[in-house]
């Protein structure tokens, strides 16, 4: 098999010299259909437009009643945008070849690039008519999803590509399609069905196994996801995406273990990049094997020095070993490279806390305030400095300062706290009781936020009044 490819390299360039040598003298000598169509098909892989387009003017005087090289034209014009002189080619095609499924695709990719979509809409209604076979129905739906895609109808797209793939399930160009038709219109429910019955029928079909992976992602069912995903790399054991997906579901469920030999598996047959050592880190630190997860941050930067995420990672690798020196200099890097991430500001707020170095500590809390003053968690950190340092009344004005920027359970809670904490007993129950009212909770959410009132019966009382409405 080898040699005969050597060969056919070898004739191929054979031809293309003979062919170029006759061009510039201006006789180009007779060749077959199959010939030219090799000669166009060598340019338009080089990229070289005006030599397609030259040959493909030979091979149409040669061969004046050719529908495939009128196709082969309009293909290249229509490459180059020039829609119209794409439609005067299939006109052409069309008279040598009536009924012609391929050219009508055409004719409506063309009239689609000029706008005329309802006309094309019509073409595709009168060749529909006309067909008998799955093959061919199944092109239709295709092209008049891209019609829909065209015109941003994008459940109308998911509706006909799902009749393409279910009139021809090995039309991987409908497949290719189908899961962008699928994010932009949310209907996930509809791809899952979709996808499992395509995988009943098909079960080694690994671009459906990945399609049913990514909408379960996108519903958050991440187990099963995760099961899709590997699925998709068992039956193609280089689908790379299919790695990476399959171990950031793992993540999401905290498998963390599975999710590291879904990393291993795509090492072994890809050159490592920046992405897939962190996401290595971060489960290694999940797995509280800081010393591995610091040793891949650290890859990971070499190979990415401006991903301010990578240094935020290494410095919450760091705190969570209590090297707090360490853990600045890791966050102060990222802040440089992004100086707009509130999560930067917190970490290093609560870091030089650890430190003692409290005017910092405050300094970069409020910064974070500053920053993104929507955000409950920025408020939530800085009170509980307050807390800390003994603030308490100043911890209350600003959780209710942070009210009026930002809301939730967790602020609630926060400022049942800082009540409990100011001796105001009263109010603190009054303001649980108010909080439990206005949301869902679980009891141990509760104490998350309050620990010492695990033994407060009054607490408890509260609770479980709202526990039995």
């Amino acid at each position: 098999m080898n040699q005969q490819n050597h060969e056919n390299q070898n004739l191929q360039k054979s031809l293309i010299s003979e062919y170029e040598a006759m061009s510039q003298k201006g006789t180009v000598g007779f060749y077959e259909e199959t010939v030219f169509l090799t000669l166009v098909e060598h340019y338009q892989e080089a990229e070289l437009f005006t030599q397609a387009m030259e040959v493909i003017e030979h091979a149409t005087r040669q061969h004046a009643f050719s529908s495939t090289l009128y196709k082969k034209k309009a293909q290249l014009l229509l490459e180059k945008g020039c829609a119209t002189q794409a439609l005067e080619c299939l006109d052409q095609a069309a008279a040598y070849a009536p009924n012609d499924l391929e050219v009508t695709i055409l004719q409506v990719e063309a009239l689609s690039m000029l706008g005329h979509i309802h006309e094309a809409h019509h073409v595709l209604d009168k060749m529909e008519q006309q067909v008998s076979t799955a093959y061919e129905r199944s092109e239709i739906f295709l092209s008049r999803a891209l019609l829909f895609e065209t015109e941003q109808k994008f459940s109308k797209m998911f509706y006909a590509l799902r009749e393409s793939i279910l009139e021809d399930p090995s039309n991987t160009d409908t497949l290719g399609r189908i899961w962008f038709s699928v994010e932009m219109s949310r209907l996930f429910k509809e791809s899952i069905d979709l996808h499992i019955q395509l995988i009943d029928n098909d079960p080694y079909n690994y671009v459906a196994w990945y399609n049913l992976g990514y909408s379960y992602n996108a519903t958050k069912d991440y187990t099963h996801a995760a099961d899709a995903f590997e699925y998709a790399y068992i039956i193609n054991d280089h689908f790379e995406f299919a790695y990476r997906d399959c171990a950031n579901a793992c993540i999401k469920i905290g498998q963390y273990r599975r999710a590291l030999d879904c990393y291993q598996e795509a090492l072994d047959r890809v050159k490592p990049d920046s992405e897939i050592l962190t996401n290595i880190g971060f489960c290694m630190e999940a797995l509280n094997n800081f010393e591995k997860a610091n040793t891949f941050y650290l890859k990971a930067i070499q190979l990415d020095p401006q991903d301010d995420n990578i240094y935020y990672r290494l410095g919450e690798s760091y705190s969570k070993e209590h090297k707090w020196l360490s853990a600045v200099a890791a966050y102060e890097k990222a802040l440089s490279l992004e100086k707009r991430n509130e999560d930067y500001y917190t970490a290093l707020g609560k870091c030089y806390f650890q430190l003692g170095e409290l005017e910092d500590a405050k300094y970069y809390l409020c910064k974070a305030i500053d920053i993104a003053p929507e955000i409950s968690n920025c408020w939530i950190y800085y009170t509980n400095f307050l807390l800390d340092t003994g603030a308490i009344e100043e911890a209350i004005e600003n959780i209710d300062m942070a009210q009026m920027h930002a809301c939730g359970l967790e602020l609630n809670f926060c400022k049942v706290a800082c009540l409990f904490a100011a001796d105001r007993r009263e109010d603190a129950l009054l303001c649980l009781n108010q909080t439990l009212e206005e949301y869902e909770f679980n009891p141990e959410e509760v104490f998350n936020y309050l620990p010492d009132r695990k033994n407060d019966i009054d607490v408890r009382s509260i609770i479980a009044i709202h526990q039995e409405r």
